[in-house]
């Protein structure tokens, strides 16, 4: 039986994708902030990083459970390209964000953008853990809490329970998601 929480996932796994996603994300904030690129290529630029970077979530998430992207079903797929077509719709409303947030010149990334993009690197354990969730179906899963101090009431109640990945996936009730009291941020 496997636990719902990140301390299950060995080392160079998402960890280091998700570290990628985030860093990529940050040096298209910081060249749009500094107007080294135009809202236009930023767009662009993040189109891409979202492309590969949750497409590389959702091959970790299912090689957790021992599926290779070319063994994923149609089902499978499908929720990928909804959940990208969801982060993708976001990318001019974050470009939008970061220039409303430019303050001095040179000054880079201003934190309320960099909390932003930290919401955003989120994203990638979640699809990880939707992708996992689709692969690994009948196996038995118990939600665990993580380090955050505080929990929500959605992440309390569930903790200790143990049901397979379909019934905690059918139910929306995943780490990450945004159908916790929590929206999956904490």
């Amino acid at each position: 039986m496997t636990a719902l929480t990140e301390s299950t996932i060995p080392q160079g796994g998402w960890a280091s994708g998700e570290a990628d996603y985030l860093r990529s994300l940050r040096a298209a904030a910081r060249a749009l902030a500094l107007g080294v690129i135009e809202p236009d290529q930023f767009v662009s630029q993040v189109f891409s990083i979202v492309d590969h970077g949750l497409t590389r979530a959702w091959y970790d998430g299912m090689k957790e459970c021992g599926i290779r992207p070319d063994e994923q079903t149609a089902a499978e797929r499908a929720r990928l390209n909804q959940e990208m077509v969801v982060r993708l719709q976001r990318i001019v409303p974050l470009a939008e964000f970061i220039m409303s947030q430019r303050s001095r010149p040179n000054v880079g990334v201003p934190e309320s953008v960099a909390a932003r993009l930290r919401m955003w690197a989120n994203d990638y354990r979640g699809i990880k853990t939707i992708a996992a969730a689709m692969a690994c179906g009948n196996k038995k899963m118990t939600w665990v809490l993580g380090p955050t101090k505080k929990h929500c009431a959605s992440c309390k109640g569930f903790a200790g329970k143990t049901y397979r990945y379909s019934v905690w996936f059918d139910n929306g009730a995943l780490p990450r998601m945004r159908t916790l009291c929590c929206s999956g941020y904490q």
